[in-house]
């Protein structure tokens, strides 16, 4: 029977505010939006990046992780992504070795089949698990502890789907294999080894349980749990054995809300490790909810966790660093090190955390993912549609959305084009709720000229030259010789003095190299001879005197360790300035874009209304004054008569930089009138919004008029 009844857990749950203090079940609002923020800022940067990818265990761990947080959230690109990674490996089980890893795949088809019954999604998956129980000998499949967590679920799943018991069984039966039989277990620990070498292991840093093989346990009781029916005789086991690791885990917590690689030896790998944390983060908060463990004891557990993992392993773009690559022992991670399977724990954890404080916020503002833009026919601006589709309303409704740069108002609508300049923009959604908040989300746009052109003298398989120029210290160059070469060619020539290079292991390394510039790709100079600072696996700055290139080349000779040339990512700053032949202080290209060509002849007047547009233009005055309603007259709801100013914002390509200004100026006469600034209204900033101006209703006719310049 469960110690903890679910009717404990609102009030209780709700006091995990945590670290601040209690918070009343409708003041925990903002807690519900940034948890949920964060699963989708992760998960947006996981989709953006990775491929869509094979049905390999690492990836379905991932999927487990994606079908919850749809489940949750319901956003519906990631329910896409699964989809789409189903049907691109055609339903059928992984590549991996005909074990465990190849049916982890398994839990996320069957999930899919729920949502829509089509028998193609399941029969593969089926085929191979009634395979197991027709097999006598099947249980030793499981003889390494990732096992359990990789079918279990599956084995439940399909226990569940076609109301069979024969599945629980067979993975209870291969449960206890592994446990007492393999004994892999350590009752006196209350936690698991890896598997039979592990087991083995002697020396310092022993006894060896690793924190994510441990992670994949608890995560497989917690998974099995959420399928067994209520009464199933299989239930107690799992439990019990969740109840068991989390109160074994609840001392080897970091203070830094982690678990280190080696559980016991946190000094061994002392670094913190995402993937384990982040499992035991899932599983811990399951429990809690379930009612299987006491919220007083282990909701700050969860909540540090959280924390940490939030705070310390996600990069503010997204990425989830710190994670231990692929393996079967402890071992280091760093800052940058990213796998598939952490996003998919991340994401388990999320939704369990997310439940603990209440469940979804009843609205969530979405502004859309970042994007990055190439000005590929350089006129310096590229249209953006700014789209809050992915705004989630789960109750009230939404009033209004309202698109803002800065404090500049760019326009309403959950759809918006806006024409950004090169550089990079921040643009803010402000939602307006039937309940009177304004919630905001936020979205990086980037507009970059025409991309750099990689090529190389040969790679590694797979560690191709484009690698250098994705954004990820993930990812590299490989290629193994001396005078082994990786060349680059900007998009225009420019003036360089310096380029920025990081190298895989560049924290245990030095690299040899020479870089070389060129106008043709056929005269080199060499600019720099020398090597890598071999401390760290960021990008190092390598100058040499300001030189005009169009082609930059590195030159590699192997490394400390070998022969090696490992380049993880290249920066060549471009500093492409635009052509202004008028000197106006804006781009020609944008010039031709606007009024047709640069403005250099001054006597046009292309409207016939007497407004000399690219006079104005080059002085530094409003070009769209003459045809925008900039002020406008009428009478507001109480009758009185007012002035209305549109005062529009200096935003766009060739306006980078400057700030629109207005005057209001007021004369008792129209034609030699002595026109003075209405106070007040001497220097108003662009920013879209409408400023109105009350009309003294004294009997004297007045005139009044609008002046604009840029600053």
């Amino acid at each position: 029977m469960n110690p903890y009844p679910r009717s404990r857990l609102s009030a209780v749950v709700i006091a995990a505010a945590l670290v601040s203090g209690p918070l009343a079940a409708d003041d925990n609002t903002a807690l519900r939006r940034g948890i949920e923020e964060a699963m989708r800022r992760s998960n947006d940067y996981f989709i953006t990046i990775f491929p869509v990818g094979p049905a390999t265990w690492n990836r379905s761990a991932y999927h487990a992780g994606n079908f919850r947080a749809w489940s949750s959230l319901g956003v519906t690109d990631f329910l896409d992504r699964s989809l789409a990674w189903a049907t691109t490996n055609s339903w059928l089980t992984g590549p991996d070795a005909a074990d465990a890893d190849a049916e982890a795949c398994g839990q996320t088809y069957i999930d899919l089949y729920q949502i829509d019954p089509q028998p193609v999604r399941i029969a593969a998956i089926k085929s191979r698990m009634d395979s197991l129980i027709a097999d006598s000998q099947s249980e030793d499949d499981w003889w390494w502890i990732d096992a359990f967590f990789m079918a279990g679920p599956t084995f439940a799943r399909l226990g569940v789907l076609e109301s069979d018991p024969a599945y629980f069984v067979q993975l209870e039966k291969m449960y206890l294999h592994m446990k007492n039989t393999r004994d892999l277990f350590d009752p006196a620990h209350g936690l698991w080894y890896r598997d039979a070498e592990a087991k083995a292991r002697t020396g310092p840093n022993t006894p060896e349980f690793w924190g994510r093989g441990n992670g994949w346990v608890i995560a497989g009781c917690a998974r099995v749990l959420e399928q067994l029916p209520p009464g199933d005789s299989r239930r107690p086991e799992f439990e019990a054995m969740l109840q068991t690791m989390a109160a074994a885990l609840l001392p080897l917590q970091g203070t830094d809300g982690f678990w280190r690689a080696n559980l016991k030896f946190p000094n061994h790998v002392s670094n913190p490790e995402t993937s384990c944390t982040a499992f035991f983060t899932y599983a811990i908060a399951y429990g809690i909810n379930q009612g299987l463990l006491d919220p007083t004891i282990y909701t700050p557990v969860v909540m540090s966790a959280w924390t940490g993992l939030t705070t310390i392993a996600m990069h503010p773009d997204g990425r989830l660093g710190y994670v231990q690559a692929i393996g079967r022992a402890p071992n280091p991670a760093t800052y940058n090190d990213q796998q598939d399977y952490a996003y998919g724990a991340f994401l388990l954890a999320g939704t369990e955390v997310l439940r603990m404080a209440g469940g979804p916020a009843p609205v969530f503002a979405d502004a859309g993912p970042d994007q990055t833009l190439i000005d590929s026919d350089t006129d310096h601006v590229e249209t953006v549609i700014l789209n809050a589709g992915r705004t989630s309303v789960r109750s009230g409704s939404v009033t209004r959305y309202s698109w803002w740069l800065g404090t500049t108002y760019l326009g309403d609508g959950p759809q918006l084009a806006i024409d950004f300049p090169r550089g990079n923009h921040v643009v803010t959604l402000q939602v307006e709720t039937s309940e009177g908040g304004t919630l905001p989300n936020t979205a990086s746009i980037s507009v970059h000229p025409p991309g750099i052109q990689v090529t190389a003298i040969g790679n590694q398989t797979g560690n191709t030259p484009e690698n250098t120029l994705d954004g990820l210290f993930s990812t590299r160059w490989s290629q193994s010789g001396e005078d082994q070469w990786i060349r680059y060619e900007l998009p225009t020539t420019t003036t360089l003095d310096h380029v920025d290079i990081a190298f895989h292991l560049g924290d245990q390394r030095n690299y040899y190299f020479e870089l070389a510039v060129s106008e043709d790709a056929v005269n080199w100079d060499t600019v720099f001879i020398g090597q890598s600072g071999g401390s760290t696996l960021d990008l190092e700055s390598f100058s040499f005197p300001a030189q005009s290139a169009r082609f930059v080349q590195y030159l590699g000779f192997g490394n400390s360790s070998n022969f090696w040339n490992n380049i993880t990512e290249m920066s060549i700053p471009l500093g492409i300035a635009p052509v202004d032949d008028d000197g106006n202080g804006l781009p020609d290209a944008w010039e031709i874009h606007y009024f047709g060509s640069t403005g250099q002849d001054l006597d046009s007047d292309p409207n016939g209304d007497g407004v000399n547009l690219k006079t104005e233009f080059i002085l530094g005055a409003e070009p769209f004054a003459h045809n925008s309603n900039l002020l406008q007259m009428g009478d507001d709801e109480s009758g009185q008569r007012v002035l209305t100013l549109n005062a529009r914002a200096a935003f766009g390509p060739g306006y980078v930089g400057r700030t629109r200004k207005f005057r209001i100026l007021t004369s008792s006469t129209l034609g030699s009138g002595d026109w003075q600034p209405v106070p007040g209204w001497e220097s108003i900033t662009g920013d879209n919004l409408p400023r109105t101006l009350a009309i003294p209703a004294d009997g004297n006719r007045r005139f009044y008029q609008v002046a604009s310049w840029l600053e």
